[in-house]
């Protein structure tokens, strides 16, 4: 399988290919260092608006200290005014962004899902790593990956023209948001009712809705499949670790979104 010839990468000229490269390196730092701070603030519900600050001694931080990955790897890992360390975790962040970046670039270039991928990149990005962090899925992000999901689907009907299979199409994609929904409210309830504590959060619940939003109803079977085999690996990794303590179950479901995403790329579109 050439995945060059697939995106449609093969007919750009070496130059133009490293221009875009670029430039979607670019994206995936710029949206990298907009994930730290979100995973940083949204749990304390600290406006995204004020400008950062060293954790340590509280200086404000100026444009030269916020350099994605750059001003970590300069300032030998430290705060600039302090010189205590600065933790790896956001130059991590900001590396993870990118590759993600590149990947969007590599499988979607060409294709009407691109912008709407990458659109969706910090949502799930933040997602991933403030339910690991803080075992929480706030519902302002869950709301974002909804209204991004919504715009995605109307997009495709626009530029179908609005064939006959419309009303075939939302009744797969709104169907896909309750019946999703419904299928992680029942495994919840029947979790409770089997262990006596809650199987899933209200917002894996939400998130579940969210997906059938992206994938419609005849990916239900698959997307539990996957996010079941996720979860369980992760929590034979938690148990090979010694972690105690409960689960975050919304990775799973991102990256179980992003794998199904990435077999319609291939198979499907």
């Amino acid at each position: 399988m050439n995945l060059f010839a697939i995106s449609g990468l093969n007919d750009l000229p070496f130059s133009i290919f490293l221009f875009y490269f670029g430039v979607f390196t670019a994206l995936g730092l710029v949206i990298g260092s907009f994930v730290s701070a979100l995973v940083t603030r949204l749990p304390k519900r600290q406006s995204m608006f004020t400008r950062s600050n060293c954790k340590e001694c509280g200086h404000k931080l100026g444009v030269f200290d916020l350099l994605p990955i750059l001003s970590w790897l300069i300032q030998r890992g430290c705060c600039r005014y302090c010189k205590r360390p600065v933790s790896r975790f956001y130059p991590a962040i900001e590396l993870l962004s990118v590759v993600a970046s590149w990947t969007v670039f590599l499988l979607w270039w060409g294709h009407d899902d691109l912008f709407f991928i990458m659109l969706s990149l910090p949502v799930c990005l933040a997602l991933i790593v403030i339910d690991k962090k803080h075992m929480i899925l706030p519902n302002s992000l869950v709301l974002s990956l909804f209204l991004i999901g919504v715009l995605r689907l109307c997009y495709g009907l626009y530029n179908n023209g609005f064939q006959a299979n419309v009303s075939s199409d939302l009744v797969s994609y709104i169907g896909g948001v309750l019946l999703f929904a419904f299928a992680a409210y029942l495994f919840s309830a029947i979790g409770f009712w089997l262990f006596k504590k809650a199987a899933l959060g209200m917002g894996d619940v939400k998130l579940f809705g969210v997906v059938g939003c992206w994938l419609g109803i005849s990916y239900l079977p698959v997307f539990l499949i996957c996010a079941g085999f996720l979860g369980v690996l992760s929590g034979g990794i938690n148990i090979v670790q010694k972690k105690s303590g409960p689960l975050a179950f919304g990775p799973a479901l991102i990256y179980s979104l992003w794998l199904i995403l990435v077999f319609q790329r291939f198979y499907v579109s």
